[in-house]
């Protein structure tokens, strides 16, 4: 393979050309790692019809994807934009955008924080079940049997079927002694987590799962057949060329 190649076909390390097939590749029909062209197909890929795995064009189709049309598997971002997750004038995502749903505390406490006294209070994520009228909660993978429930957790177990929240748990100490025989024991600590406030978390709709697998499968079978397929040629080709 040439260096730098230049002519109406052009195959080089750095092809210029109407047809261009290089490492580097510019022309009307470009192909390469980094092509640019008005039919650009490369790793990274600039034209009118952009694709592969970056891709910047009036028509982009790849992994990532930004163009008056774009369309990717993973980020798209367009006038309009069909994608794994899109933005722009008019996008449509394929995945639930969670993000937006979902609340999320800025900092979030370890069990072996709070029952040390590291920390007084603090966020954790927990899953809570009924065991009959009883409602037992579960953090990082144990359950809590002596941890206390603020009664409308306890409300919206029973009554609205919650399950995942986000809790606040407060650590306060419970000091007890007893007189006897003139003469009082030495105090005993104990140490109390209470589940104060929960800020639930929604589950996604089983229907908007099966729309995500969907759309997504549709995605990647046509950036698949547009984009990857042409790339996976070039590549071979360019392996192949001596």
């Amino acid at each position: 393979m040439e260096f730098f190649s230049v002519g109406a076909q052009a195959r080089g390390f750095i092809a210029v050309g109407a047809e261009a097939e290089g490492v580097i590749a510019i022309g009307q029909v470009a192909r390469g790692v980094f092509a640019f062209g008005q039919m650009a197909t490369g790793v990274v890929a600039v034209g009118q019809l952009a694709r592969g795995v970056f891709v910047v064009g009036q028509l982009g189709i790849g992994v990532f994807a930004v163009g008056q049309g774009a369309l990717a598997i993973g980020k798209g971002v367009g006038m309009i934009a069909i994608a794994g997750r899109a933005g722009g004038m008019l996008p449509l995502s394929a995945l639930p955008d969670r993000a937006k749903r979902q609340w999320k505390p800025t900092s979030i406490a370890k069990v072996s924080e709070l029952e040390q006294g590291v920390t007084s209070n603090g966020w954790v994520r927990a899953t809570f079940d009924l065991a009959g009228d009883e409602v037992r909660v579960t953090v990082e993978g144990d359950a809590r049997p002596t941890w206390k429930i603020d009664p409308e957790i306890a409300r919206s177990v029973r009554d609205e079927h919650k399950r995942e929240a986000w809790v606040r748990v407060e650590r306060t100490e419970v000091i007890s002694g007893r007189q006897d025989g003139g003469f009082r024991e030495a105090a005993e600590r104990a140490v109390e987590l209470t589940a104060t406030t929960a800020t639930w978390i929604e589950p996604t709709p089983t229907g908007r799962i099966v729309a995500a697998v969907i759309g997504m499968a549709v995605i990647v079978a046509a950036v698949t057949g547009i984009a990857f397929v042409p790339l996976i040629e070039t590549f071979a080709s360019l392996l192949s060329a001596r």
